[in-house]
C-alpha cells in the first residue's frame, strides 16, 4: 500500500482560537522575539499590513491596531484539542510544532470507501471549529507538510500528481535555511525539481548531509520517525480571555465555550462528569478555585450551566480575570435509565438534578437525607446522612404512630388536653448515660392539635412532638 499522508496547516491558530468572532478593529499576533507579525485578521490585512512586518510599521498604519503576543503554548494547547476533536474520525495523528497536523491516511480510506468520502467526513468534523486551514496530501510528510505550507489545499492520491506539485515549489517554500537558499540559487538552482534532478552522490558531493537528509525525506525514500498522538483520559482545558472580567456572573459567558467542548468530550467517551474543577487567574493575586459537582452526573453544557451559574452568584473576585482552566476530577459511565411508560406525566427535573441545584445553591453540606438508627428513644431513632444514601434495611419493628415534627428542647405541657391513645413505654438507653424511663400518649388539645406527650416517672408531662 502507497504511503499516503495529509497535512493541516492553522496558520492563524492563536488568533482563531482568541477572536472566534469577527473582531470590529485590526487585530495582529506579534513574534516580539523578532519583532515581527506572524498573524493578522482581515481588518487589518486591509489596512494594509502584512505577515512579517515590524511593529512600527504595523502601528503606523492603522492608529487603533490591536497587538497580541505570540504565545506558542496557547497554539500548543489548541492544537492538543484539535487532535482530541479529530482522533473520533481518523487516527495516526502527530503533532507538527507550531501549529501543523500531520495525519497517515492510507488506512483510513478502505473504512470510508474513498479519499473523497474520508475528506468530507474530516472537512464536518473541523467546521464547528472556525479555524483557518490550509492542507495537502504528500506521498511523504514532508511533502504533504510543503504543499499546505504552500497553499496548495489539494486533496489527491495520485503519486504522480503530488510529486509534481513538490517539484514545481520554490526553494524559499522549503524548510531549507535561508542561508542553504542563496547558496543554491548562485549555482541557478531555485525550485526543487531542479534539486530532485540532481544525483544523490553529485548532492552529497558538493553540500551538505542535511541538504541530501531533506531531499530524502521529501521524496520518501529516507525513514521519517513520526510520533503519534494518544488521547487523553480526562478532560483538562484552558481558555484565554480577550479582555479582563471583573464581574463573576460575567465570566458564564466564555465558560459556556469550555462546556461546549466538555460535552462533546464526554459525548464521544459515553461518560458523565459529576465534578469540575474551575481555576480563575487574576491578575496581581493568585488563581480562585470553584468546584461545581452534579449529584447524578451529567454531560450536557446546558445543565452545568445552570448549576456553574448559581456557583458564580457566591463568587468574589479579588483581582480581574484574564484565564479560565477548566478540569475534570471525576466521571462515571453512563447508565441506562428505564422509564415506566404509564407512569404519567413526569418533571422536567429528576431527583437529582434537583439535588445538585440545591447543592449547588446552598452548599453541599447544607443539603442531607435521612435515616433511621437502631435505637427507640425519639431523639437518636433517625439521623442525617448523604442524600440519597443507601442503607441497610432494618429488621427491627417501627412504631408507625410517630410525629412528623420533634420539638428540641421538649417542651411542658401547660394546657389542658385529651388522651386519646397510649401509655407506650419507653425504657432505654442506659449504655450510653443517656437513659429515659417514659410513658408516651398521642392527644389532641383544644385547637384541635394532635400532640405527642410524654410522663415521666416524677409524674411531670412534656410535649415532644406534633402531628401533621
Amino acid at each position: 500500500m502507497m504511503p499516503l499522508w495529509l497535512y493541516l496547516d492553522f496558520p492563524s491558530l492563536q488568533l482563531d482560537t482568541l477572536y472566534q468572532e469577527q473582531a470590529s478593529h485590526p487585530v495582529i499576533i506579534l513574534n516580539k522575539e523578532h519583532n515581527q507579525v506572524i498573524q493578522l485578521n482581515a481588518l487589518a490585512y486591509h489596512h494594509g499590513i502584512r505577515v512579517g512586518m515590524g511593529l512600527g510599521s504595523a502601528a503606523a498604519l492603522h492608529k487603533d491596531l490591536q497587538v497580541i503576543e505570540y504565545r506558542q503554548e496557547l497554539e500548543a494547547a489548541k492544537l492538543a484539542e484539535i487532535a482530541q476533536w479529530l482522533y473520533f474520525v481518523t487516527s495516526d495523528i502527530a503533532f507538527w510544532s507550531p501549529n501543523g497536523l500531520l495525519l497517515r491516511i492510507q488506512h483510513m480510506l478502505s473504512m470510508y470507501g474513498g479519499l473523497p468520502s474520508y475528506w468530507q467526513a474530516l472537512k464536518d468534523r473541523l467546521s464547528p471549529l472556525k479555524l483557518s486551514i490550509g492542507y495537502a496530501c504528500g506521498t511523504s510528510p514532508l511533502g504533504a507538510r510543503l504543499l499546505a505550507r504552500s497553499g496548495h489545499n489539494l486533496i489527491s492520491q495520485d503519486p504522480e500528481l503530488l510529486r509534481e506539485k513538490v517539484s514545481l515549489c520554490a526553494l524559499e517554500q522549503t524548510d531549507l535555511p535561508q542561508s542553504m537558499c542563496q547558496k543554491l540559487a548562485r549555482v541557478g538552482i531555485r525550485h526543487l525539481k531542479e534539486l530532485i534532478n540532481v544525483p544523490p552522490g553529485e548532492l552529497a558531493k558538493r553540500f551538505d548531509s542535511q541538504l541530501v537528509t531533506y531531499i530524502g525525506k521529501l521524496q520518501g525514500t529516507f525513514h521519517h520517525p513520526v510520533d503519534f498522538y494518544h488521547p487523553p483520559a480526562t478532560f483538562n482545558q484552558y481558555l484565554e480571555l480577550m479582555y479582563e472580567i471583573d464581574s463573576s456572573p460575567i465570566l458564564l459567558h466564555p465558560i459556556k465555550r469550555l462546556l461546549s467542548d466538555l460535552e462533546r468530550f464526554l459525548r464521544l467517551r459515553d461518560k458523565l462528569a459529576t465534578v469540575l474543577e474551575f481555576r480563575f487567574s487574576q491578575r496581581d493575586s493568585d488563581a480562585l478555585s470553584l468546584t461545581v459537582s452534579s449529584a447524578q452526573g451529567e454531560y450536557q453544557a446546558q445543565q452545568w450551566q445552570a448549576l456553574v451559574s448559581l456557583k458564580l452568584e457566591t463568587l468574589v473576585l479579588d483581582q480581574p480575570v484574564y484565564g479560565i482552566q477548566l478540569a475534570v476530577t471525576h466521571m462515571q459511565a453512563k447508565e441506562a435509565q428505564a422509564n415506566d411508560l404509564f407512569a404519567g406525566k413526569q418533571g422536567q427535573m429528576n431527583h437529582r438534578q434537583l439535588l445538585s441545584l440545591l447543592q449547588a445553591r446552598l452548599g453541599t453540606n447544607a443539603v442531607s437525607g435521612l435515616q433511621l438508627r437502631d435505637d427507640f428513644r425519639p431523639e437518636y431513632s433517625s439521623s442525617y446522612c448523604r442524600p440519597f444514601e443507601r442503607l441497610e434495611k432494618q429488621n427491627w419493628p417501627v412504631p408507625t404512630l410517630r410525629p412528623s415534627l420533634l420539638l428540641a428542647p421538649h417542651r411542658p405541657l401547660n394546657e389542658k388536653v385529651s388522651l386519646l391513645q397510649g401509655p407506650e413505654r419507653i425504657q432505654t438507653g442506659w449504655w450510653d448515660h443517656q437513659a429515659i424511663d417514659r410513658d408516651y400518649f398521642i392527644a389532641r388539645n383544644i385547637q384541635g392539635q394532635w400532640l405527642w406527650v410524654y410522663r415521666t416517672r416524677d409524674n411531670q408531662w412534656y410535649v415532644q412532638g406534633l402531628f401533621s
